[in-house]
């Protein structure tokens, strides 16, 4: 059984009462429970709080969004948390339908069984907290890699400049030879090319 405290909370959102008091009542033991009484609710509460929700479990008939729509939305805006579908026989067909669609995890059959339900999301729990680490692992890799590319380039970039620091120091050197040559050279030339000028005139 997963601990409180550290587990991330189950949002649950249906539009009867008793049922979410039923939630409550059987599972606030062993889980953080947030309810909702609609889509409207359920998605502000994903807004304020999406990154504590592990798992997203609604009814399928409620007034004004199904439990389905209310799933799709939340897989986009929020695609870590998993989804669940809660639902009487009669829509038996509507939540395997999203489960082949990729659209949830899993879906649950009312009525509850209350210690169904408490290994259920057990396992849902461990499998959210898994996830989440692997995630965690794969960003720390990711930045390490990041990293040693930056320290690469920078290596490169060293290389190259202490490459082009010899060719300006050695082209300056000349320049410098040049420059420190070029009276003399003036002095002794200048004189023959007064005497080429004088014999063209």
């Amino acid at each position: 059984m997963t601990s409180l405290g550290k587990t991330p909370a189950i949002l649950y959102v249906d539009d009867e009462p008793g049922a979410l008091k039923y939630f409550r009542k059987h599972l606030e033991k062993d889980f953080q429970i947030l309810t909702a009484s609609g889509a409207e609710e359920a998605l502000g509460i994903l807004a304020e709080k999406g990154p504590s929700i592990g798992v997203l479990i609604t009814d399928q008939r409620m007034p004004g969004t199904l439990g389905t729509a209310l799933l799709a939305e939340s897989r986009r805006a929020h695609p870590e948390i998993l989804r669940m579908l809660t639902t009487a026989y009669a829509d038996l067909d509507s939540a395997i339908e999203a489960v082949n669609a990729g659209a949830i995890h899993k879906y649950v059959l009312k009525p509850w069984d209350p210690r169904e339900l408490r290994i259920i999301f057990s396992q849902a729990m461990d499998y959210v907290l898994l996830r989440r680490e692997r995630d965690a692992l794969l960003r720390e890799k990711i930045a390490v890699l990041q990293r040693l590319v930056i320290q690469d380039r920078v290596r490169s970039l060293a290389f190259m400049a202490a490459g082009l620091a010899h060719h300006v120091r050695n082209s300056m050197t000349a320049l410098k030879a040049f420059l420190d040559m070029a009276p003399q050279r003036l002095r002794e030339e200048v004189p023959d090319a007064l005497e080429v000028l004088e014999r063209l005139e």
